[in-house]
């Protein structure tokens, strides 16, 4: 009985690895196809502002000395009328 028992559940371990060795491969799959998307998403931007460096691009902007950062209250405003 022991011995049927023991062969059961190394029959249930190995089809549950085996279930997860799929679902990685799959995700893996996947994985690489969202890094492929993303990599022509980017391509496409860098078209788009005219396949200057990022610098180049950002050279338009001026930047600031002394920025003003907004401030933010750490009360609620709600809390704060009791």
């Amino acid at each position: 009985m022991c011995l049927v028992l023991g062969a059961f559940w190394l029959i249930v371990f190995y089809n549950r690895l085996v279930n997860l060795n799929h679902g990685l491969s799959q995700m893996k799959a996947e994985f690489q196809d969202v890094q492929a998307k993303n990599s022509e998403i980017e391509s496409n931007i860098f078209n788009l502002i005219g396949g200057q460096d990022q610098k180049s691009a950002a050279g338009k902007f001026v930047q600031e000395k002394n920025p003003e950062y907004l401030e933010i209250n750490s009360k609620w405003s709600y809390a704060s009328e009791y």
